[in-house]
């Protein structure tokens, strides 16, 4: 017989984080090989880390 689920969730927030390191990535890639712009790929990625301080678990932070 299965356990009854007592509301424990798999927290979304580590996928989120890994699609937006995969977003980060092909970003940074689109950039420098395509647009062959060191300043928008620098854009991408401070607006990649500031996403990522945002879903950053609140607790965790320090």
């Amino acid at each position: 017989m299965p356990e009854p689920d007592h509301g424990n969730k798999v927290p979304l927030w580590p996928f989120a984080l890994i699609a937006l390191a995969g977003a980060m990535y092909v970003g940074v890639q689109l950039a420098l090989n395509v647009w062959r712009s060191w300043l928008l790929a620098a854009s991408i990625v401070a607006a990649g880390f500031a996403v990522f301080w945002l879903l950053w678990p609140q607790q965790w932070r320090g």
